[in-house]
């Protein structure tokens, strides 16, 4: 026993030898290939401290319970078999959010529209990783009916929020680029003046530039170097007694050296040079107009009319039954009536009957169409492929020198919608020159026609007879995934709204022999390049014209560039400009500002003035009043009947 009990003795002398030979397990001291003293751990003062902090949430005290929970929450952590693994923090609101009932957080991101949504996930990461914003903006997506079908592109790290934010752009900048319009050497802008306008909150059109041909309004031919009010409507034209009540600017065109707005009423008018009928006033030689005059369609003159597009010297507009109307020159068979005779008065374009009409565009010798289902129309000039038809270049090439026109509508058979996605379908059109543009729901840029200054960005020079995608990847740092918002074209030059990811970057392309591209420089170039000025900008429409752009932001900012010999940049004086600059003193309006009126809001009416009071009626008075209302004259010839009646 004795035996026994003492190499029992031993054993556990030998083991606790070994046990206390072993190196320090310390996480934070351990090397590769290294051992520690083989003393016996000791505890560390951190150990001293922890023990001393369980202590004293053992101790009765305010803190006693929230310690306790702590602990508890602390050993079930280090108990988890996830305990050694890398814990990602959680995402905690900052200020009173994590308080809020979650049904009231998702009222209050209800409220916020696709740009603020957007704005509040890129900056804090809470949105990010709860994917609360993502959820709403998904909800929202689903109900946009053009949109149905579209997935985020998760390849470039796309969600539904920029997808939701991409597509509520397209809609924005269409309705917002009606606000600015170019002409050759003139500018029509409606706008707010705040020194003017605000106290009211409405807002005017404003032209400037050249007045020539009457094309300003003002009642003469004289330039404007600066913008100038319109005098359109008695709210703002308080000396003209025939004005009528309430004629409020909702839209505006310019063509070459004529002007067209459409009031909130949906009535048409045009101003300036109508030489070819481009106003449509049925005056064959009417010369000039140098004030607003309305214009009627020639068989629905009570019509109301949605939207209005300028070409070189022809107008189209639409009715608000879908129905297309064109006037003006129709060399090139641009109005689209079977004929090439000009049309001095508004008539239905044929070939297009049976389709909603939504959109129109007009360059300088042909016009498009596009359909609610998303068929694209095109007709007029199509020397350069501008009308997006294949079939027509196999006839320039058997003869060269035979003219190339339309005089009737055709579809374009390469965006038929029964054979595309729905997100590969048109949803807005934009002509140029003697080029056009066709933009698809998803953002693809369909670029056709004449590219001698490199206006399709195609990286070259050559012609495109048939639509031809063009993919607006250019950066500094590589090629990224792109959406176009929206795409203009000028005479010889394109500018692009894109979105990358929820950033809207403003792009250009073509002819800048007057620093219409805004890239600070004189420079033509044939691939899409950003505008350096307007990045840090945010831009939510873009015009073009001749030789100009412009540019709107969000907060109603007009940006102006490009050519200015005729004053038509507004600056005051004639230098010509290559970069944006901020046309001071005046704001674009918004769009919701240009909406026609509930008829239950009763509009704005003449101030009553009280009448002077009436003298006193004399025996002359009364005479002259009773012959005036055939009182005398209806018993001069009573007398003449009973005279008569008795000598029978």
């Amino acid at each position: 026993m004795e035996t026994r009990a003492t190499a029992r003795k031993k054993a556990s002398q030998q083991q606790a030898r070994r046990r206390s030979q072993r190196p320090s397990q310390n996480r934070g001291e351990q090397h590769h290939g290294e051992q520690e003293s083989s003393k016996p751990e000791l505890p560390t003062q951190a150990a001293a401290s922890n023990a001393a902090a369980i202590a004293a949430a053992a101790q009765p005290g305010p803190q006693a319970k929230v310690n306790t929970r702590s602990r508890k929450r602390r050993a079930a952590v280090m108990q988890s078999p996830t305990a050694n693994k890398k814990m990602k923090p959680v995402p905690m609101l900052s200020g009173l959010w994590d308080v809020l009932p979650p049904e009231l957080v998702d009222t209050i991101l209800d409220m916020c529209t696709a740009r603020q949504l957007a704005k509040l996930e890129t900056t804090c990461s809470y949105w990010r990783q709860t994917k609360m914003i993502a959820n709403i903006a998904e909800v929202r997506m689903r109900a946009v009916p053009r949109a149905r079908g579209m997935e985020p592109n998760r390849k470039v790290h796309e969600n539904y929020t920029s997808l939701l934010h991409f597509v509520l752009g397209q809609s924005a900048a269409a309705a917002q680029a009606t606000a600015v319009a170019f002409g050759s050497n003139h500018t029509a802008s409606l706008m707010i003046n705040p020194n003017l306008d605000g106290r009211t909150g409405h807002h005017s059109l404003y032209t400037f530039g050249r007045g020539f041909y009457g094309q300003l309004g003002h009642g003469n031919y004289e330039a404007q170097a600066t913008p100038k009010q319109l005098c359109i409507g008695y709210q703002i034209c308080i000396d003209q007694p025939d004005m009528e009540e309430e004629i409020t600017p909702a839209v505006v065109a310019c063509g070459n050296e004529f002007t067209a707005s459409i009031t909130r009423r949906g009535q048409l008018l045009t101003w300036g040079l109508g030489s070819r009928g481009e106003l449509g006033h049925e005056l064959p030689s009417a010369g000039e107009v140098n004030y607003p005059m309305r214009t009627l369609l020639s068989t629905r003159p009570n019509l109301r009319i949605v939207s209005v597009a300028c070409g070189a010297s022809h107008l189209l507009a639409i009715s608000e039954h879908g129905c297309v109307w064109s006037c003006g020159r129709n060399m090139d068979g641009q109005l689209g009536n079977g004929t090439f005779a000009d049309g001095m008065q508004l008539k239905p374009v044929v070939g297009i009957r049976g389709q909603r009409v939504v959109s129109c565009a007009a360059g300088m010798s042909h016009s498009m169409a596009l359909a609610s289902d998303g068929s694209l129309y095109t007709w007029g000039g199509g020397k350069y492929g501008q009308l997006g038809h294949a079939s027509l270049q196999a006839v320039q090439l058997m003869v060269p020198n035979q003219a190339i026109v339309l005089a009737s509508p055709q579809k374009v058979s390469m965006l038929e919608p029964a054979l595309l996605q729905p997100w590969k379908r048109v949803t807005s059109i934009a002509a140029g020159g003697h080029h056009s543009c066709a933009v698809t729901v998803g953002g693809e840029v369909l670029m056709f026609g004449r590219n001698k200054h490199g206006q399709l960005g195609t990286g070259d020079f050559t012609d495109r007879w048939r639509p031809t995608e063009v993919a607006p990847t250019y950066t500094n740092q590589g090629r990224e995934h792109f959406r176009a918002v929206q795409v203009v074209c000028g005479k010889q030059h394109t500018l692009g709204l894109l979105a990358n990811n929820g950033r809207v970057m403003s792009f250009a392309c073509g002819n800048n022999v007057f620093g219409q591209l805004g890239l600070g420089n004189w420079q033509p170039v044939n691939t899409m390049m950003p505008i350096p000025s307007l990045q840090s900008k945010d831009i939510v429409a873009l015009q073009a014209g001749d030789f100009s752009s412009a540019a709107i932001c969000d907060s109603g900012n007009v940006y102006l560039w490009g050519r200015n010999d005729c004053d038509q940049l507004g600056m005051g004086d004639n230098m010509s400009r290559s970069s944006p600059v901020l046309l001071k003193g005046f704001n674009a309006v918004h769009p919701d500002k240009t909406l026609r009126k509930s008829k239950r809001t009763a509009p704005r009416m003449r101030p009553s003035v009280p009448m002077p009071p009436a003298p006193p009626k004399t025996t002359q008075t009364n005479k002259l009043a009773s012959w005036l209302s055939g009182g005398e004259v209806r018993r001069e010839e009573e007398k003449m009947d009973g005279d008569t009646t008795k000598k029978a």
